[in-house]
C-alpha cells in the first residue's frame, strides 16, 4: 500500500476508504477499455467501483451479524478488502468469506433480469447495466475460485479448520490454491491463448500471499 487510505464515504454504518494504490486499478481498467472512448472507460470504472463496494459491503454486513466489530472497507489496487475484529471462529469466517461473492452473484442476476425484461431505451443506461453485470459476474466467478487469499480460498481454509488441525488445513488449502491456479492457466492457454502479463502478475501475487500465509 502506498500512503495512507483516505476516507470516501459510509456504506450504512461501515466507513469506506480508498488507498492511493487504487490508481493501478484505474490504469488496468483503462487498458481493458481502450477503444471504448472516455465515456466507456468512465462507465466501466464506475461500475467496477460499485461492484467492489457492494462485494465488501456484503462481507461487512455478515461480519456484523456474526458479532465482529470495527468494520471498514478499503478500495485498493486489486479490488478491496473488509477489515474487522472479533472472535474469528471458522464457522463465522466461512460465512463472511462467502458473503461477497453471494452479493455479486445476486447483483449480476438482477442486472440480467432487468436487461432482459425491462425496456432501457437510453444507450448509456444500457451500457452501464451491461458493465455492472459483467463486473459483478466476473468478481463472483474470480473470487469463488479456491485460491487463497481469494474468498473461495479463505472459505476452503475455514471449512477445513472445522474438521482438521490447523497445519493440515493450511497445507491442503495451499495445495488446492496451487492446483487451481495451474489448471486455470492451462485452460486459459488452451481456449484463449497466451495469458496476459497482467493475469500472470495477479496469479503470482495471489500465490505469493498463499505461500506467505499458509506455509
Amino acid at each position: 500500500m502506498f500512503g495512507k487510505p483516505f476516507y470516501l464515504a459510509h456504506l450504512g454504518r461501515t466507513p469506506v476508504y480508498v488507498s492511493p494504490d487504487a490508481i493501478f486499478m484505474v490504469l488496468l481498467v483503462y487498458m481493458w477499455t481502450q477503444g471504448a472512448g472516455l465515456i466507456g472507460f468512465l462507465i466501466s470504472l464506475m461500475m467496477l467501483f460499485l461492484a467492489i463496494v457492494f462485494h465488501e459491503g456484503g462481507h461487512a454486513v455478515v461480519a456484523r451479524s456474526q458479532g465482529m466489530v470495527g468494520m471498514h472497507i478499503v478500495i485498493s489496487a486489486f479490488g478491496g478488502y473488509c477489515s474487522y475484529g472479533g472472535d474469528r471462529r471458522p464457522k463465522s469466517e466461512l460465512l463472511i468469506s462467502l458473503a461477497g461473492v453471494t452479493v455479486n452473484g445476486l447483483l449480476a442476476w438482477g442486472a440480467w433480469l432487468i436487461g432482459r425484461h425491462a425496456p432501457i431505451p437510453h444507450p448509456v443506461a444500457m451500457q452501464m447495466l451491461d458493465a455492472f453485470f459483467i463486473w459483478n459476474i466476473s468478481l463472483a466467478i474470480f473470487n469463488i475460485l479456491p485460491i487463497y487469499p481469494q474468498d473461495g480460498g479463505q472459505a476452503l481454509l475455514n471449512l477445513c479448520r472445522m474438521g482438521m488441525a490447523e497445519g493440515s488445513s493450511k497445507r491442503l488449502t495451499l495445495s488446492v490454491s496451487v492446483a487451481t491456479a495451474a489448471v486455470g492457466l492451462a485452460l486459459y492457454t488452451m481456449y484463449l491463448g497466451t495469458p496476459t502479463l497482467w493475469l500472470l502478475f495477479i496469479i503470482g501475487m495471489l500465490l505469493f500471499a498463499a505461500f506467505r500465509d499458509l506455509r
